[in-house]
């Protein structure tokens, strides 16, 4: 059930700079997510823990808003490096 949910929910992910190029769901512990920038081809890899997931699932937290919020954290120096980059050049 839980790694249903979250592959349903990177699947449905957008981001301004990022996209969710793959989703390996098979790993025996975590589902691994990779995270492409769209403007520098960088690739970054989330891991999603199961025993993470069970906990946000029992908490009823495992939802879109806390999982983009995870990403974003985990690829932050590279995401709000982009926007101030942005925001600069205007």
């Amino acid at each position: 059930m839980i790694k249903e949910r979250i592959t349903n929910i990177l699947k449905r992910m957008t981001f301004e700079y990022f996209k969710v190029t793959g989703i390996d769901n098979t790993l025996p512990d975590m589902v691994e997510a990779e995270i492409t920038n769209t403007v520098t081809k960088q690739k970054h890899y989330i891991y999603f823990p199961y025993d993470m997931l069970e906990r946000w699932y029992s908490y009823q937290n495992l939802k879109y808003n806390l999982v983009k919020e995870y990403i974003l954290n985990n690829i932050s120096e590279d995401y709000y490096s982009l926007k101030e980059d942005v925001w600069s050049n205007k």
